[in-house]
C-alpha cells in the first residue's frame, strides 16, 4: 500500500539510490526522482563527502563503474523503473586475472 504524500507533517520523497559497503566504509550514488539532482557520496572513517553530479551521464557512468548497473537505452525500454546488474561489482573483479588496485572510479572534486 503507497505512503501518502504527507504523513502527519513528514514530507515522503522519492528518491534512486544505489549503495555499497567497501573497504574503507560505503559509496553511494543518489538521484532524485525527477532527475534533477545526482550525487556521489564517499563514507571512511574520516568522514562523509559528498559530491553533485553533472547530469544523469555521469550518474549512469559511476552506475557502470562503481555498481555494475547498466541501465537499458531508452529505444528498448521507454520506462526505465527497474534495472538488473550485469554482474555484481565483487564478480566482475573476480574474473580479472588480476587483482584491481583501484577498484571504484577516481571522482574529482
Amino acid at each position: 500500500m503507497p505512503l501518502p504524500p504527507n504523513v502527519a507533517g513528514i514530507q515522503v520523497t522519492r528518491l534512486r539510490l544505489c549503495s555499497l559497503v567497501t573497504p574503507s566504509g560505503r559509496i553511494t550514488l543518489t538521484a532524485s526522482a525527477n532527475g534533477s539532482v545526482f550525487k556521489w557520496i564517499e563514507t571512511t572513517p574520516e568522514g562523509r563527502r559528498e559530491r553533485l553530479l553533472k547530469d544523469e551521464k555521469e550518474y549512469e557512468h559511476l552506475l557502470a563503474c562503481a555498481f555494475g548497473i547498466r541501465l537499458p537505452t531508452t529505444s528498448s525500454a521507454p520506462e526505465r523503473k527497474m534495472a538488473r546488474p550485469t554482474a555484481a561489482p565483487t564478480e566482475a573483479r573476480q574474473l580479472s586475472s588480476k587483482p584491481d588496485p583501484k577498484p571504484y572510479p577516481a571522482v574529482p572534486e
